[in-house]
């Protein structure tokens, strides 16, 4: 009970926010007037339109790590090991570029694409191309988060993690509640871990398989982590569907 509350005041909050994605504001367009329009042929659809920019992610991002660092003190961390004006500065300023990377190498899911295997270096090299811009003692820690984000090897690394997860579900609930749906089988290319998750949680819908997902990636997470990101699904779920999630009802 003690997250719901605050995570109510954040979705209210996302919803604004995430409206002046342009992605979004396409799909609110498109509801009741697709028939003049020329890049959509299918309402089920989010897939067969321009999908969402990094930039667009990233801001997203940045945006719920305020929230939560207002709402939730010692989600990034123990509270006196987190308050420092200049690690929330880290924080920030990590969450805003932290696919950066992907500029260069693109968006290389993890489905078995040998690709995939030298991905967080590429991303890496390029991060420590771009903080270059800032002095040197700012670019060793931003490069320190950005590692812990990648391996997941500390509470703000894992805290920025569940926070990139937790945007691309909550986008598809926004567009779910202006009646515009992501459906993984309309997708251009759905990986087979998209496939097999859609199976599993019995469910097409974008949001479903990547709540899933991000079930999977967080659960052996700290629950001070896992508790507050889980919560907002489950009301962003209540407020558009009326209903939790699926896969919250089996995992609860």
């Amino acid at each position: 009970m003690e997250y719901i509350y605050p995570c109510q005041r954040i979705w209210e909050g996302y919803k604004v926010y995430a409206s002046g994605a342009s992605v979004i504001r396409k799909g609110f367009e498109l509801v009741g007037v697709a028939k003049i329009t020329n890049d959509s042929l299918d309402l089920n659809s989010t897939f067969r339109r321009r999908s969402e920019s990094i930039l667009e992610h990233q801001a997203k991002v940045a945006w719920l790590a305020t929230a939560f660092i207002s709402n939730f003190p010692g989600y990034f961390g123990e509270q006196n090991n987190f308050v420092s004006p200049l690690n929330i500065w880290f924080l920030i300023t990590t969450a805003l570029c932290h696919d950066v990377g992907e500029t260069a190498s693109g968006d290389i899911p993890d489905d078995g694409n040998p690709l995939h295997d030298t991905k967080d270096g590429d991303e890496l090299a390029v991060f420590k191309r771009f903080v270059s811009a800032y002095a040197f003692n700012e670019r060793r820690g931003l490069v320190e988060l950005f590692e812990a984000f990648q391996d997941k090897t500390s509470r703000p690394g894992q805290a920025l993690y569940a926070l990139d997860k937790l945007d691309a579900v909550l986008t598809h609930m926004v567009l779910e509640s202006h009646g515009v749906y992501g459906l993984i089988s309309s997708k251009k290319n759905p990986t087979e871990r998209d496939l097999q998750c859609a199976k599993q949680v019995g469910s097409d819908a974008a949001a479903d398989v990547w709540g899933v997902q991000m079930f999977s990636k967080l659960e052996d997470f700290p629950a001070e982590v896992v508790q507050p990101a889980f919560t907002m699904l489950s009301v962003a779920s209540l407020d558009v569907r009326g209903e939790e999630f699926p896969w919250l009802k089996t995992h609860a």
